[in-house]
């Protein structure tokens, strides 16, 4: 239960980086790539 809990929180703090460097390359990388790595990381 703890485990699982913690690796939500590195999850949620993995996507909040992760949109944070695609908002900020948002004219050089396509919003596809981000959307297919977080449907790869929810599967």
């Amino acid at each position: 239960m703890c485990q699982q809990i913690y690796i939500n929180l590195n999850n949620n703090y993995f996507f909040s980086l992760l949109s944070f460097l695609f908002t900020v390359n948002a004219q050089i990388k396509p919003p596809i790539i981000a959307g297919s790595i977080m449907i790869y990381f929810i599967m």
